[in-house]
């Protein structure tokens, strides 16, 4: 089983390893955390949005750097954060429609304005698997982009649920009301997969995570855990 990351509702976070050692951070002077971002488990991206900063914490939740994002004259609480393989971290700037990476002493490194006809673009989140940079729309979709900020196309309206979605092994992962909803986007096919019986619910459950071939879900007030091919 991997790492678990939670978050309370006072923006604790908590670290729970794999060896029963826990670990705690808590920031109360930089507002609520809007975002949290363990895909690199020794440069954990935590996102406060109404003071305009990023925490660069280690694996012990320790705080290595702070980011702040007026510096690159990015503002604003629609501000969205994902960690880049490719060192650093991507930044979508909702008042200049702008898609950037940007190296964690705040130089840019690439930097793309988003099209118009992307349409409205209320990001939910970002996040960066195999050289493809997936962004999750409110409306449902979902835009990939190159590593290079390149638009290569994405889901339409309604296939993410809110724009809530994982990735693994290069299909998008989103809840749906019976369970989980698959898509492989390169062909555009999605397919609907209930959670076993006991599991199911009336509303959409909150997928936490995909990672090493298991999805994890937070229903119920339990962390469920799944391997995906048993799904």
């Amino acid at each position: 089983m991997a790492n678990v990351y939670a978050i309370d509702a006072k923006s604790t976070i908590t670290l729970l390893k794999t060896n029963g050692l826990q670990f705690k951070h808590s920031e109360k002077s930089l507002g609520p955390l809007l975002e949290l971002d363990v895909s690199n488990p020794l440069k954990i991206l935590a996102h406060y949005a109404e003071s305009n900063r990023v925490l660069l914490l280690d694996n012990t939740l320790q705080v290595i750097s702070s980011i702040n994002l007026e510096s690159m004259d990015v503002y604003g609480l629609g501000v969205r954060v994902a960690t880049s393989k490719m060192g650093g971290l991507w930044v979508f700037d909702p008042m200049q429609r702008q898609l950037a990476r940007y190296g964690y002493d705040g130089g840019i490194l690439v930097g793309v304005q988003l099209p118009n006809n992307l349409g409205d673009l209320q990001v939910v989140g970002l996040t960066e698997q195999d050289a493809r940079l997936y962004m999750g729309i409110s409306d449902g979709r979902v835009l990939i982009f190159d590593i290079n900020g390149t638009y290569l196309g994405g889901l339409g309206a309604g296939s993410a649920y809110q724009g809530i979605f994982q990735v693994w092994s290069g299909k998008v992962y989103s809840p749906s009301m019976e369970g989980l909803q698959i898509w492989l986007p390169t062909e555009n096919i999605g397919q609907k997969l209930p959670l076993p019986g006991q599991n199911r619910q009336n509303t959409a459950p909150a997928m936490y995570y995909c990672q090493l071939g298991r999805i994890y879900v937070w229903m119920s007030n339990q962390l469920l855990v799944f391997r995906i091919n048993d799904i």
